[in-house]
């Protein structure tokens, strides 16, 4: 099996499949190949038998959507065929609760999760469970209370996400991996490591023209971004204050600035005019 990884994985997934950290943490942009990569991680530990699998997704259709092909796609490669009964001999595992469980011959069994159900996190003895797309998630300033307590005293854990913003609950769990604790380790890689995705960075090119430069940033670049949820993106002090022009010489002026318009309020001899600019304007 990992001749047969070494060539369908890139440089950085193979790198992470093999160490042995017990909980990784990746911060890698979008379209890097971190899903399909933990695919193969947790079928890794199916394949040890009777083990435990948690695949938990912000919702149920994000957990649908991302790993229900690509499972049984990577399955099919690894030689185990396709889904069945497990009543027919044939079979090597069989899907389960409307495609949310993966039963296996073998006595392992791979649950798909959401964050947004916390009356279905309930369980023990989990061996692995993967934590996907991570900023998305809800309460995720209790992941330690939720999923941690969930495993068995061997289990793993990997948390994988494109960064949202700075020093929030994912930023500091990869901190942890950055800090040499036993056991932990992180990883921070742009979308542009996937030299398996044919066509990936013309592709990343042409919708950066479309985009603000700090979405680029946040989900390609992968660069925990400090202008996320602001109505002004990019906005600095060096870059973007001008002197206003000249022709504001009146006695009194007021000037407000809010979602990138600048409301000027001009007090004349005989009146009061309020004047609506977009910020641009100065610039």
């Amino acid at each position: 099996m990992s001749l047969k990884l070494k060539s369908i994985l890139h440089d950085k997934q193979y790198e992470v499949y093999n160490d042995p950290a017990r909980f990784k943490i990746l911060m890698w942009g979008r379209r890097s190949g971190k899903s399909y990569l933990v695919c193969h991680i947790i079928l890794k530990t199916v394949s040890e038998g009777n083990k435990i699998c948690w695949i938990v997704a912000p919702t149920a259709n994000d957990a649908d959507e991302i790993y229900t092909d690509t499972l049984q796609e990577i399955i099919r490669q690894y030689g185990w065929g396709e889904a069945g009964k497990l009543s027919n001999p044939k079979c090597n595992y069989e899907i389960k609760d409307r495609g949310l469980l993966y039963q296996f011959r073998n006595g392992s069994k791979i649950y798909l999760k959401s964050s947004d159900r916390q009356d279905r996190l309930k369980g023990r003895g989990i061996d692995i469970e993967i934590l996907d797309e991570f900023v998305a998630f809800e309460r995720k300033e209790k992941w330690s209370s939720i999923y941690l307590p969930l495993l068995n005293p061997n289990g793993k854990m990997v948390i994988i996400s494109t960064p949202a913003e700075s020093y929030d609950e994912f930023y500091r769990i990869w901190e942890m991996g950055q800090k040499g604790i036993s056991g932990w380790k992180s990883w921070k890689e742009t979308s542009f490591i996937n030299d398996k995705f044919p066509g990936l960075k013309e592709d990343i090119k042409f919708k950066m023209q479309f985009m603000p430069l700090a979405q680029y940033k946040r989900e390609y670049l992968c660069e925990f971004g400090e202008t996320t949820n602001k109505c002004a993106h990019d906005f600095s002090e060096v870059n973007n204050i001008r002197n206003l022009p000249v022709i504001f010489k009146e006695r009194e002026l007021r000037i407000g600035c809010d979602f990138n318009n600048v409301l000027v309020q001009r007090k004349m001899d005989t009146r009061v005019d309020l004047v609506l600019y977009n910020y641009t304007a100065f610039l």
